[in-house]
């Protein structure tokens, strides 16, 4: 009997008919990264650490929920017009190192991420105004 709750791909089962229901939900997710971002004063590294600290205190269930819609969010960038919007703000990036420059544009909050799907060129001028710090 399939789940009466779908996953973002599908009916999720776990076995017996109990459904996979997410304890961490796309509010949540964005706002970890925002607390992390607003502490860390818009320094990256420390935003990355400050994450960590914060994921460390999370039950298992969450931290794979946080990964999920990380990996939804980095789905979501990888996209030729954003990928361009990349090498124009860094120069050449080799496709094996996307995933860390879709991270760095994640750490910068949910506002940032949508602002770039819409407008990809919109990464290049924060960029390069210096609101963000490359990495």
């Amino acid at each position: 009997m399939p789940c009466s709750w779908w996953h973002d791909r599908g009916p999720a089962r776990l076995g017996r008919g109990d459904c996979y229901v997410p304890s961490m939900d796309e509010g949540r997710f964005w706002e970890l990264i925002a607390a992390s971002r607003q502490e860390s004063r818009d320094d990256t590294e420390l935003t990355a650490r400050l994450l960590f600290r914060r994921l460390r205190v999370l039950s298992t269930t969450e931290i794979v929920d946080f990964a999920q819609r990380r990996a939804k969010a980095r789905s979501r960038l990888y996209t030729w017009p954003v990928t361009d919007a990349v090498c124009l703000l860094l120069g050449a990036v080799e496709e094996e190192d996307l995933p860390h420059v879709q991270d760095w544009i994640i750490s910068y909050g949910r506002t940032v991420v949508e602002r770039t799907i819409v407008d990809p060129d919109s990464l290049v001028a924060s960029g390069r105004s210096r609101r963000m710090r490359t990495p």
